[in-house]
């Protein structure tokens, strides 16, 4: 009789936390109908000479529980001679969702205006080479969030990015991490 009891002592508590949803656990901040504006910085490298520096501020709405849509701005800087300001679309996925922490996957579509322009170190008034223009960009990523309070919360995320080609510029892709808060408003 002792076993039996042990045995339902240690095995109870795991079957009642399989029955339970795991939608339940960040029902109040990635639920259905909730919106969460938010800010990520972050750098990393690309196709071209220099570093990478973005940041990218989001409004989000979730259509369904941990399904998310989103109007995006980035700001992308690549060294000393590429800028890129841009606006566009994004959704997400949050998936492996415990009560404070879960995962995501990201993909979305930019459209802005790209600069690229070197200059010549004796005369930075005269340009050798360069243009101005407009272009998509597209990422894809996978992040990590973590429930901070009632509202706020903070993510990492690593993702791949592609600038439709133009002539002139050696930045067409690149990897970049970033970290960023998010406040949930409704």
């Amino acid at each position: 009789m002792k076993r039996y009891v042990l045995l339902m002592a240690l095995f109870l508590p795991v079957y009642g936390f399989a029955q339970s949803s795991p939608d339940a656990h960040q029902q109040d901040l990635l639920g259905q109908g909730h919106i969460m504006v938010g800010v990520n910085a972050g750098g990393g490298y690309g196709s071209g000479p220099g570093t990478v520096a973005h940041t990218t501020p989001r409004i989000q709405y979730f259509l369904k529980d941990g399904w998310s849509v989103a109007a995006e701005g980035r700001y992308v800087n690549i060294g000393p001679h590429f800028r890129y300001f841009g606006g566009g679309l994004s959704t997400r996925y949050y998936f492996l969702r415990s009560t404070r922490f879960a995962m995501f996957g990201q993909v979305g579509a930019n459209y802005g205006q790209r600069s690229y322009g070197r200059r010549e170190p004796t005369n930075p008034y005269q340009t050798l080479s360069g243009f101005k223009g407009t272009a998509w960009q597209v990422n894809a990523g996978l992040g990590a969030h973590y429930r901070v309070g009632n509202r706020w919360s903070i993510e990492a995320m690593v993702e791949g990015t592609q600038f439709q080609k133009a002539y002139l510029s050696p930045y067409n892709s690149g990897w970049q991490g970033s970290i960023g808060v998010n406040f949930r408003i409704k």
